[in-house]
């Protein structure tokens, strides 16, 4: 019996799931061009996008951290979305300031919030990791209207002097390495925090923030500019800003994080819009790489 050709309807469905399932399994760099602090020209801003959804989900990194930490989260939910993962001036991809003071959250947001416009989003979901979530607070209660359910990861309306000592003392040590073995080495011992279990995890982190100089060297992947722009190790009260935010909010902590608190983080959920959930053994920051981490971030979101 000769075979029977499929419909022509058929084939291009298949050509449409296949690249459907291309978009969620690989993610586009991309480039966006965000004005100066200064208003005198722009700055490229780089950002790995997954998905085509039709909602938006904005992910936004640590202090010295990149876009791509998100990959195991993004390549999740990008069957329900389309996600953005920025790298912030100065992190990876991204262009370097010659000014330092220009590393500023405020600075951040303007570029974040000129990405958002860009790709014409008009609300968003939102995910920030520690300084991430820092420039989420301040967006929800700047624009109320914008964020629909936001992801605070082991970060919140306080954060302890000792956990910015810390943060300070290892962003003011020079990172300059002979080799890549070396490299590696202090990688683990500054983010043993996250207790990465994998080791292709940890193979992942050292190509997205190991950058080899053009005399050899190697370092983190991050301008060294920003410790200067770092504010002196101190207590840091963001209550009033967090009073003013009524968007939904899922708050995600380490149980050994030394920058959020439990008491803070317990008077936090207090709050009507706040979902609190705590990774035992997890210190600064759950770095939402495993399948327990991202179910609890995938169930609150959808």
């Amino acid at each position: 019996m000769p075979k029977i050709a499929p419909e022509a309807p058929v084939i291009p469905t298949i050509i449409f799931l296949i690249n459907l399932l291309y978009n969620i399994m690989s993610p586009e760099i991309k480039v966006f061009e965000a004005p100066n602090p200064d208003g005198k020209g722009t700055h490229k801003i780089s950002y790995t996008k997954w998905g085509s959804g039709e909602k938006l989900l904005v992910c936004v990194h640590g202090l010295t951290r990149n876009g791509r930490d998100f990959d195991w989260l993004a390549k999740e939910m990008a069957e329900h979305y389309t996600v953005i993962c920025p790298d912030m001036a100065g992190r990876h991809k991204s262009e370097w300031f010659e000014n330092y003071e220009w590393y500023d959250n405020m600075v951040y947001i303007a570029d974040t919030l000129a990405l958002i416009k860009h790709v014409g989003a008009k609300s968003i979901d939102w995910v920030g990791t520690s300084m991430g979530g820092i420039m989420g607070m301040i967006i929800a209660a700047t624009h109320p209207h914008l964020i629909g359910k936001m992801v605070l990861n082991d970060i919140g309306a306080e954060i302890s002097k000792a956990g910015m000592q810390r943060i300070n003392d290892y962003m003011k040590f020079e990172a300059k390495f002979k080799t890549r073995e070396e490299t590696e080495r202090k990688i683990r011992e500054i983010f043993a925090p996250f207790k990465i279990e994998r080791e292709e995890d940890w193979q992942k982190y050292f190509d997205f923030w190991i950058r080899k100089d053009v005399k050899g060297y190697y370092s983190y992947d991050y301008d060294p500019k920003i410790g200067q722009a770092f504010p002196p190790p101190e207590k840091v009260d963001l209550w009033r800003l967090w009073e003013a935010i009524q968007t939904p909010i899922l708050l995600l902590r380490g149980g050994l994080s030394d920058i959020l608190e439990r008491d803070v983080a317990e008077k936090m959920a207090q709050g009507h819009n706040v979902e609190f959930v705590e990774f035992a053994g997890y210190g600064h920051v759950p770095p939402l790489i495993n399948d327990e981490q991202i179910a609890v971030v995938k169930q609150f979101l959808l």
